[in-house]
């Protein structure tokens, strides 16, 4: 710390920065997942809907099930083989997780299965 209260952060390089352009940069790297993640969601989605009107597949709630395999699996991969650190794994209360990570699984899976009809 100095004395304006700016905390210091090294980069690999070992140049320093403020604190400040480093929550930035975690921003637009969070940001950026998040696109990439939509993306490739959504490519998921089509690739489903063209497997269902194309193959005569009518089974969406096994193309839900296939897409949610694969997004586990996906971010089961991108935590294990980031940097240490990149990612901090919250300790969750089971309340706590029922109340605000449940509500978002399940209704990503009825958006999903909506619109793989």
């Amino acid at each position: 710390f100095h004395r304006d209260s700016t905390v210091v952060c090294r980069h690999r390089g070992g140049v320093s920065s403020t604190m400040d352009e480093e929550v930035r940069r975690q921003i637009l790297v969070s940001y950026a997942c998040v696109f990439f993640w939509m993306i490739i969601s959504g490519s998921v989605v089509l690739h489903n809907k063209w497997l269902l009107s194309t193959l005569d597949f009518h089974y969406p709630s096994t193309m839900t099930l296939f897409h949610m395999g694969f997004s586990f699996v996906m971010a089961l991969i991108t935590t294990r083989l980031s940097p240490k650190g990149t990612f901090e794994v919250p300790t969750l209360a089971p309340r706590q997780f029922c109340l605000s990570v449940l509500p978002i699984g399940i209704l990503y899976s009825v958006m999903l299965v909506c619109s793989n009809y």
